[in-house]
Formats: C-alpha cells, structure tokens, sequence
C-alpha cells in the first residue's frame, strides 16, 4: 500500500467523524426541538390553533389527542393528519436545508 491508500484512509476517517459530529448535532436539535413542541403543545392557545388547522385540513375530522401532546385528525372515509409532537418535529426539520446547518455563521 501507497502513501495515497493511507491518504485516503485518512480523509475517509475524517468525514466519519465530522458525519458522526454532525448526526450528534442533528439528535440534539431534534431532542430539543421536542421539547419545545411539547411544551408549546400544553399551551391552550397553541393546542387550539392546531386544532382549528386540522379542520380546516381535514374538513368533519374527527381529532384524537395523542400521548405526546398532539393532535391526530381523522376523516369517515381514511383520511387521516398525523399532528403528533414528533410528526411536527420530523416534518420541520425535513424542510430544512441541511446542508445549510453546518456552513459557518
């Protein structure tokens, strides 16, 4: 084996760490992220303006509240809205720009 084959081991080796850091970060911010949609679930107001979305989404839904403090919609014939904390939380951060968060400030 070259020194080219050791190169290459070695910026393989570095992107695993930076992909291992950067999925760490991407945990955190989902983890907290959670958190805090949890917490503005409990919030009345907040709880009743993603109740008045779902109807409107989902006009003569049925909504359930779920364990995590969300809302599930669901229509007579299926349709179906899932407002779980997580569900908003993974959809958000979906719609992100990853890419994005690991360019410097």
């Amino acid at each position: 084996m070259g020194p080219h084959h050791r190169a290459d081991r070695g910026t393989q080796g570095s992107a695993g760490v930076v992909l291992a850091a950067q999925r760490e970060a991407y945990e955190q911010l989902r983890r907290a992220s959670l958190v805090a949609v949890r917490a503005l679930l409990a919030e009345p107001a907040a709880r009743d303006g993603l109740a008045a979305l779902l109807r409107a989404r989902l006009p003569g839904a049925t909504l359930r509240d779920l364990d995590d403090g969300g809302l599930a919609a669901e229509t007579a014939d299926g349709r179906r809205v899932d407002a779980s904390a997580e569900a908003l939380v993974d959809r958000a951060l979906r719609s992100v720009d990853g890419a994005r968060l690991w360019e410097p400030a």
